[in-house]
């Protein structure tokens, strides 16, 4: 279990090392090369893939995003660290570069919705459903625990 998840953990890194090195454009960014690496997608993959443990269908899907990218990086550095939802600050740096649990969360929701929906790769569509789902459950939690505060 840990084991195969760490065999597939190290896949995605090296899949996202060697196709940034071969994007003219992208490889002029040296965190797109390193995006895996990040301690938000280290820590997200590894709770996913725990998560995803009984579900294996989902989880083969998880596993297989390096093959399903075919030439282009799989975790989409690019389109990642452009996303900026209307909620976000300005200094925001795009999905994947913060470590705090807000990030770790709207993260979690991008790999859990990748596992489950048909999208082929990460796109900005699946980013934003991602983060949209964070969202509303984060704000569907503090207003219970506002109301549970009323009498």
């Amino acid at each position: 279990m840990l084991k195969e998840a760490g065999k597939n953990f190290a896949k995605l890194h090296k899949k996202q090392m060697e196709s940034i090195k071969k994007d003219v454009e992208l490889s002029k960014i040296t965190e797109f090369k390193t995006k895996a690496l990040t301690p938000s997608i280290i820590s997200t993959w590894a709770f996913v893939s725990g998560l995803l443990q009984k579900n294996r269908k989902r989880l083969e899907k998880l596993y297989k995003l390096t093959d399903k990218t075919k030439s282009k990086n799989p975790l989409s550095a690019k389109e990642m660290s452009e996303y900026k939802h209307q909620s976000d600050l300005k200094t925001y740096r795009g999905l994947g570069t913060r470590t705090d649990r807000k990030e770790r969360g709207k993260l979690i929701e991008l790999f859990l919705l990748y596992s489950e929906k048909q999208e082929p790769t990460i796109t900005h569509n699946l980013i934003d459903a991602a983060v949209t789902n964070y969202l509303t459950f984060s704000l569907e939690e503090e207003r219970k625990k506002k109301l549970s505060r009323l009498k």
